[in-house]
């Protein structure tokens, strides 16, 4: 309780009180983006403006800076050596910034404009003969001392026809030169043909996409990139767990890649409910979240893919700290003036805050690092290299009433990258890599029903290539196609000792127990690839199809995965997708289901899935989209759940621990989102109807995580100088599992249908609260978080006990009021 006290305090506090105000003093570009928005178009060239000239911090005494003056900024550069010219644009006076120098500079000034809308090109390149080519900085280019050059000019961008044109250059003069691109068609690789498709980018690709400080205004617990899938339609999670249920799905089903290297379970304490994701998010620029019929380059996995890109060529800050209750982190940045090579390095650490202090009641001592190392080179205009390396350690230690459990987790992963890219009609993707893996967990448990303990050590290594190929054969068609291939090895070591022998376990029938050491060693190939035709018959319809293989020698057969996805656009605000497909899900070799008495490969599970998309945007603020899905599932993975309490940190030592091998299951629904914005409000609001079931011959049982009715409410607002982004969810209950009395005789229990039952109906609210402001030291920013801000009481699981004969019942609530607070200082 004076947890919840001081984090409302805390919160208090920063409403009310007053940061310090800089409002005349800040950096030089910062002074420039001012001005720029203000009205005034100031330009520069990076020549002779550096990264750190530009993040000297300026003093500029105004009396009102809303009604900017020119002169004022033009005074504040002298002690720097540099000073304004204006220039006459059109009917428009422009300014350059320029350095003293007694040498007359020549400079000529470049903007693109799209021929066909008008509007400004936000970034293009420019090369004079006798000078390096140069990318545009704030929609134009400035070219510095072009004397004793042929005066050859070459404009390029992205999407659009190159020009070539002669430029006059006068000595010691600053001349302006507006340039008109012609669009090419548009990329039939650009496309967006696959269904439920939602993209957490800077760059409009879809009818729905967020951008980064989207991404940034979620209400995601410890700003966990992975988690902000948890707020997407479709999606269904127990708020502890990093990981969720997608379409009815099981939590093992989703594909994770970072910078296209696809990331084997990359989260912290993975049998302690995943609690974070091991990718920092000060690294993440965008994510495309799949939940549909994805493309047939994504195989492998049933329901849904997470594909995490990092920052790069991006204007971000040089260096950036996170000091904060759950996650402190450093990043590093550098970008070379020539913008051809670029090295990060995010490092992070965290857990050891999370004790009885923060959540009452938890005896949990957890501590965990990852550090993100990556460098990227730009060859030529064909080809780019990069690096990466991902580093990942947690160790947690656990001392509950009748739990004790350790565990550490050590995962390794490295690879290499290189582009191609013609600039026509092919480009290669190719990567090598290594990974390496080793987990150990043991724990006891000791209740009146049950004695149990597990002691499991996994260690595991793959390494192998993957090539990726993208070909345009003609403006109407376009195929690519790939292949991965690895070889993998694992060795892995379980020891289970399981005694349920309590009154309660007995009277259930399900007390019984078995002691067993498992040693297993395996190494194999494994080999995915896939190809897929895009046709597009004319503007409006647009069609992929493809297919999917993988054959791993450790299971016998292969699976094939077909997908079909169709596109229509009607109009340029309107698209409808259709999207058909089988998804395969096999076993990597370290995955095992070691609570099996002897644990084996099973088949490949697949799933049918077919979805309907709509999407529309009314305005350019407002869009709407509505899908409708039906997947059913022809052979399944059995698994394992508690049927009356899962929420502990060694659920498969309880009594109440099942096997569920469903013949098959299905799973359908609908959901709908609406969302805009309004000046500085973001918003967005949906609705999910949807239902699963596992199928067992002629009974039909709904999966454990069935929410037939989900609602979604976001809104981020500023208020004053602070922003404010709420987060409101809704849900059915769960379905539950109960222990019945027997009417007629006394002291007989029986398990009731299971799953007959559902929980309490789940509402939650969660607040996060930011401000940024700037010093004479760098950009600070300060944000408090509530995650289950009203303290709901969300019923989760049941324990069962006897007492003195008497059933007794206590059920217990999912997760309390959590706050979370982080400074952040960039510079």
């Amino acid at each position: 309780m004076m947890t919840a006290v001081r984090a409302c305090l805390c919160f208090a506090f920063l409403v009310l009180v007053p940061a310090p105000s800089f409002a005349e003093l800040k950096t030089l570009i910062q002074w420039i983006d001012f001005y720029n928005k203000s009205g005034e178009g100031i330009f520069y060239s990076s020549d002779y403006l550096t990264d750190s000239l530009l993040n000297q911090p300026l003093y500029i005494n105004q009396k009102n800076t809303e009604q900017p003056n020119i002169q004022s900024l033009n005074k504040a550069l002298l002690p720097l050596k540099l000073s304004l010219e204006s220039i006459l644009q059109e009917s428009t006076t422009v300014y350059v910034i320029r350095p003293i120098q007694k040498q007359p500079i020549s400079t000529l000034l470049i903007h693109a404009y799209d021929a066909k809308s008008g509007h400004k090109i936000q970034s293009f390149w420019a090369s004079l003969s006798g000078q390096s080519k140069k990318q545009s900085l704030q929609q134009s280019i400035v070219l510095t001392n072009p004397i004793g050059a042929d005066n050859t000019l070459i404009i390029s961008a992205t999407g659009y026809y190159h020009k070539q044109l002669k430029a006059e250059i006068k000595q010691g003069k600053t001349m302006f030169l507006k340039v008109a691109l012609n669009p090419l068609p548009v990329a039939l690789s650009h496309i967006r043909v696959s269904s439920s498709l939602v993209s957490f980018q800077l760059y409009e690709n879809s009818l729905k996409p967020l951008s980064r400080e989207d991404l940034a205004n979620q209400v995601s617990f410890n700003h966990d990139a992975l988690r902000a899938a948890e707020n997407m339609t479709g999606s269904a999670g127990d708020g502890i767990s990093g990981k969720i249920h997608t379409r009815g799905g099981n939590l093992n089903e989703s594909l994770v890649l970072l910078d296209n290297r696809e990331l084997r379970n990359p989260y912290h304490f993975k049998d302690f409910f995943s609690l974070f994701s091991t990718i920092n998010d000060t690294v993440v620029d965008s994510i495309d979240y799949y939940s549909g019929v994805f493309p047939v380059k994504y195989g492998g996995r049933l329901s849904a893919v997470l594909d995490v890109s990092s920052n790069q060529w991006n204007d971000l800050p040089n260096q950036e700290v996170n000091l904060g209750l759950l996650t402190s982190s450093y990043t590093l940045r550098y970008q070379n003036p020539d913008q051809d090579r670029y090295y990060m390095m995010a490092l992070r650490t965290g857990g050891q805050f999370i004790d009885k202090h923060l959540i009452k009641g938890v005896g949990v001592r957890p501590e965990y690092d990852d550090g993100y190392f990556k460098a990227a080179q730009i060859i030529n205009q064909n080809w780019q290299m990069s690096q990466h390396l991902l580093l990942s350690r947690d160790e947690i230690k656990i001392d509950e009433d009748d739990e004790l459990a350790s565990a550490d987790y050590h995962d390794q992963n490295l690879w290499f990258q290189w582009i191609y890219d013609n600039l026509d009609n092919h480009q290669i993707h190719l990567q090598t890599y290594a990974s390496r893996r080793h987990d150990r967990r043991q724990g006891q448990l000791s209740d009146d029903n049950s004695q149990a303990s597990v002691n499991e050590d996994i260690f595991s290594q793959f390494q192998g290539i993957k090539f990726e190929h993208q070909w345009t054969i003609s403006a109407r068609l376009l195929f690519d196609y790939g292949f991965d291939v690895s070889t993998e090895e694992t060795q892995i070591d379980s020891i289970r000792n399981i005694n349920h022998h309590g009154s309660l376990p007995e009277a259930l029938g399900l007390n019984h127990e078995y002691n067993r050491q498992f040693h297993f060693e395996e190494h194999g190939v494994s080999i995915k690839s896939y190809a897929n035709a895009r046709y597009q018959w004319n503007e409006e319809w647009t069609m992929d199809l493809g297919v999917h293989y993988h054959n791993q020698e450790w299971v016998r057969g292969g699976s094939l995965s077909p997908r079909l996805n169709v596109a229509y656009f009607p109009n340029n605000k309107t698209s409808w997708h259709l999207g058909m497909g089988r998804h395969q899900q096999t076993q990597h070799i370290d995955e095992l289901l070691l609570e099996d008495s002897a644990p084996s490969y099973f088949k490949p599970a697949s799933a049918d899935l077919m979805v309907l998309e709509f999407n529309h945007q009314f305005t350019k603020r407002w869009s709407f989209l509505s899908e409708v899905y039906y997947k059913k599932y022809s052979r399944t993975h059995p698994y394992y759940e508690n049927m009356f309490n899962g929420f502990h940190v060694l659920p498969d030592l309880f009594y109440d621990r099942i096997r569920i091998n469903p013949d098959d299951a299905k799973a359908a629904g609908l959901e709908l989102t609406l969302k805009g914005d309004y000046k500085n409000i973001n918003w967005s609001t949906s609705y999910t109807f949807s239902d699963v079931k596992d199928e067992f011959e002629s009974v039909s049982v709904p999966r454990s995580w069935n929410q037939r009715n989900a609602f979604n409410v976001f809104l981020s607002v500023p208020v004053k100088s602070w922003r404010l982004s709420v987060n409101a969810k809704f849900h059915n209950g769960w379905p539950r599992t109960q222990i019945v009395e027997h009417t007629e005789m006394d002291d007989v229990l029986f398990i009731g249908q299971r799953n007959k039952t559902m929980f309490k109906d789940f509402y939650q609210l969660d607040l996060k609260l930011a401000r940024s402001w700037q010093s004479s030291l760098g950009r600070w920013q300060a944000e408090i978080q509530l995650t289950n801000a009203l303290n709901t009481n969300n019923p989760c699981c049941t324990d069962y006990y006897l007492s003195e004969g008497i059933l007794a019942v206590n059920t217990k609530n999912q997760l309390p009021l959590l706050p979370n607070f982080r400074v952040s200082f960039k510079w």
